[in-house]
């Protein structure tokens, strides 16, 4: 005959190994000592491991020349049209959104070609110089506006650089005005292009920049005239009058 001799005093077996579980390497690595960030995190793993994507490195590209602070300080004083600067600005910094940048980041929904032509790589100089279509619109325009010399796409991009080679504008309009109103004028029809499936045609786009570059024209000189309204008038100079009375 067996007696029940009473509950035995047993020692809690199971919170002793959970507590020596490792999360971390960490000092306070453990389920005693961790706090309820880490506990939460490390359960989360567990049930929600996603698989480890393969990183998807981006073709090299060349990297853009050294930005100084003179340089951008100059950048951001030069009158540039709003509507170009921020597409100017992400060319320095070589981070516009062209085909093979996109590809580098979503390659299963965006194709590295130029979405335009179809035949070459889009780097950010192809999105915005080299690619044939944009390259006759930068032709026509600057012939029209600087002086003659040979368009090459390099030498068009390199006016947004620092240290570009002397040019020298017609019209009295400033090189980054001028340069910058034709960039936004072939950005905004490159968008609508590639998101509402507009043709890009280069006379229409050409036609577009003449109109913007003939209201930049009429605001400089309203703002000549005003400023000259400003100015007050030269002073007057009267003539001497002889002292005929006697002294």
């Amino acid at each position: 005959m067996k007696y029940n001799d009473g509950p035995f005093d047993l020692v809690d077996d199971l919170a002793e190994r959970t507590n020596g579980i490792a999360i971390n390497k960490s000092e306070n690595g453990t389920f005693e000592l961790a706090n309820t960030r880490a506990f939460r995190q490390m359960i989360f793993s567990k049930s929600y491991r996603l698989p480890t994507p393969t990183p998807h490195h981006p073709p090299m590209v060349a990297p853009p020349p050294p930005l100084t602070a003179t340089f951008w300080t100059s950048f951001w004083k030069n009158k540039i049209p709003h509507n170009a600067r921020n597409v100017w600005w992400r060319l320095l910094i070589n981070k516009l959104p062209s085909g093979l940048h996109l590809h580098s980041i979503i390659p299963d929904m965006v194709e590295p070609l130029c979405r335009v032509c179809g035949t070459d790589l889009e780097t950010s100089q192809h999105l915005l110089f080299s690619c044939p279509k944009k390259l006759e619109v930068w032709q026509a325009a600057l012939s029209r506006y600087m002086e003659e010399r040979t368009w090459t796409a390099d030498y068009i991009c390199s006016l947004f650089f620092p240290d570009p080679d002397p040019v020298k504008p017609l019209h009295d309009i400033p090189i980054f005005i001028l340069i910058g109103t034709i960039l936004a004028s072939i950005w905004r029809y490159h968008h609508a292009f590639v998101r509402e499936n507009q043709a890009f045609e280069p006379r229409t786009v050409l036609a577009a920049v003449d109109l913007a570059i003939t209201q930049v024209c009429a605001q400089l000189a309203e703002k000549k005239r005003q400023s000259e309204e400003r100015e007050p008038p030269p002073p007057v100079e009267l003539p001497l009058v002889e002292n005929n009375f006697p002294t």
